[in-house]
């Protein structure tokens, strides 16, 4: 006898894109399609400190695929539940961005991505690590946690949106201008550089978005690195605009190295590090590496 599929989708209760798109809506269309691919599933609405316990929570219930729903953020955090569980991890493109769903080739449609998910196949997925904390799409210290801090306390504070935010924040960033010095170290070359800002990534559609896909390996099992050349106040306002536009010149904007491990130390003990668009503090030396095997991912089937 055919059983039917069981998922877990855990949504993010406050995330703003599932609030603009209408909270209610879009559960009431999900249910929806679900029904129609004939999958049974519970559908969690949690806080945001909530998402990566109930993930684990979720691996344990015997269900046959824990789903996350919202954006970057909220995938990173359900994703960490569910590393070395061997439970699928699927995604429902619900963010403003959608960086990792548009790298495994989800649809953006949830109408298409629920068929194309109903009908996937599991596999595992090379995913970044740093100190212990998992990134999906990338990670980077200087200029972009300073940004994305600005931002984020903007949004919190006085409810400006995403973008105007962002454009202040990039703003307010400058007058402070950040150089750090970093000692980089891969393999048996060690670097030390002086620079306004450096990103690990492994994600393929993320280096698109960069504008720096030219220059880079894009293979999950491979970290870029990518490190900033000095500029000053304007010329790193402009990089940053060529880099939303995905008109970056790597040879000249950025030295990139690549690996399977990198470590970054820096001058200060404690570093604050951008990971899937959220903030954290971590220790110095940072140390990028990348797991091969924790994560089983669902993605489309490819046509034949």
């Amino acid at each position: 006898m055919f059983r039917r599929m069981r998922w877990t989708i855990i949504m993010n209760d406050a995330a703003g894109t599932i609030a603009k798109l209408g909270g209610d809506a879009v559960v009431s269309k999900l249910k929806e399609q679900l029904a129609h691919h004939g999958i049974e599933a519970d559908l969690q609405p949690v806080p945001a400190k909530e998402l990566t316990a109930s993930a684990k929570r979720a691996a344990t219930s015997g269900c046959d695929a824990v789903l996350a729903a919202g954006g970057d953020g909220t995938l990173n955090a359900v994703a960490i539940g569910l590393l070395d569980t061997g439970v699928p991890f699927g995604v429902i493109p619900l963010g403003t961005h959608n960086h990792f769903a548009k790298d495994l080739g989800i649809p953006l449609e949830l109408a298409d991505a629920i068929a194309a998910l109903s009908t996937g196949q599991s596999t595992d997925l090379p995913v970044g690590d740093v100190n212990g904390n998992l990134f999906l799409n990338f990670s980077a210290i200087g200029m972009h946690p300073r940004i994305v801090k600005h931002r984020d306390a903007q949004r919190e504070t006085l409810d400006r949106g995403k973008w105007p935010a962002m454009f202040i924040a990039m703003w307010r960033a400058m007058v402070r201008f950040p150089i750090i010095r970093v000692v980089l170290t891969a393999g048996d070359a060690r670097r030390v550089r002086r620079t306004p800002s450096v990103i690990v990534c492994n994600n393929a559609h993320q280096m698109e978005v960069f504008g720096v896909e030219n220059a880079s390996f894009p293979d999950r099992r491979v970290l870029n690195t990518y490190v900033a050349k000095p500029r000053g106040r304007m010329g790193m306002i402009w990089l940053m605009i060529k880099a939303m536009f995905g008109a970056l010149e790597p040879a000249k904007n950025f030295e990139v190295i690549a690996g399977p491990r990198m470590q970054i130390e820096t001058r200060r003990s404690t570093v604050h590090v951008s990971i899937d668009g959220e903030i954290i503090d971590l220790q110095s030396p940072l140390v990028y590496t990348v797991r091969e095997r924790s994560l089983k991912v669902i993605v489309p089937r490819k046509s034949t």
